[in-house]
């Protein structure tokens, strides 16, 4: 049997790229840049060495390559989960034996209350590095990750064109043409990214769609500009999704 074939192998392989669809989520649903997630680490974590390096969660989140996730971070990412999960007001038992820590940096302060976090999916428990191992191995799914991991490009391309709708819908109303909307519309997307921005237009537009991978990674920015186009609160992503295969 080639190594190819071995379902260990393949069940590790389809572990992988369930970590880095973790990572994107806990990226994504908490505004986190790599340097920023990097920098919560250290805060939640001070003396115990360089173990979540900004490459490193590059390499974690997209999945890609041969190497290995080492444990030293397995067990970095495990504790940012726990301390999300702290921050958000869970009572976990890993949680609630979290040592006390200096004052929240200003620039997290808007995760206090509100941060999201990976749970176990039978138990609801915050995750700890022990279960992004079994993550990593293809053995456990993190609860609300599966609504999530199945995006098919038929799916995103969908996604993206009922996206597309909906902007144009919002200038019509307004007696705009998309092109005069633009500028409110970007308005409203919680992103200065110029890149991001500019496929957005695209987008609405119905020129570009999305990947799955990109869509995954525009559901926080996603729920938020859907909600405000709704003229509502920052929508949930199920409730985004929701709205956009209505």
């Amino acid at each position: 049997m080639k190594d190819q074939d071995q379902p260990g192998l393949a069940r590790e392989a389809s572990g992988k790229q369930q970590l880095g669809l973790a990572l994107r989520m806990l990226l994504t649903r908490n505004g986190l840049s790599h340097g920023k997630l990097k920098a919560l680490y250290e805060w939640a974590c001070p003396g115990q060495g360089s173990w979540l390096a900004t490459s490193q969660i590059s390499y974690v989140r997209t999945g890609a390559g041969t190497k290995g996730v080492g444990s030293r971070v397995l067990d970095a990412l495990g504790q940012v989960n726990l301390h999300l999960a702290q921050l958000a007001g869970d009572d976990s038992p890993d949680v609630k034996a979290l040592p006390k820590l200096s004052v929240l940096p200003e620039e997290f302060e808007d995760l206090a209350g509100r941060a999201w976090f990976l749970r176990h999916p039978q138990t609801g428990l915050a995750i700890n590095a022990g279960d992004l191992f079994m993550v990593l191995m293809g053995r456990l799914v993190p609860a609300e990750l599966d609504q999530f991991a199945g995006f098919s490009e038929r799916e995103a391309r969908k996604l993206s064109e009922a996206l597309a709708l909906l902007g144009q819908q919002w200038c019509a109303e307004r007696g705009l043409l998309l092109l005069q909307g633009f500028p409110q519309l970007i308005k409203m997307y919680p992103s200065d990214n110029k890149t991001r921005q500019d496929r957005l237009r695209l987008i609405l537009a119905g020129v570009e769609v999305f990947t799955p991978e990109q869509f995954t990674d525009e559901l926080q920015a996603l729920s938020i500009f859907v909600g405000a186009l709704l003229g509502r609160h920052p929508l949930q992503p199920a409730e985004l999704l929701d709205q956009l295969h209505s």
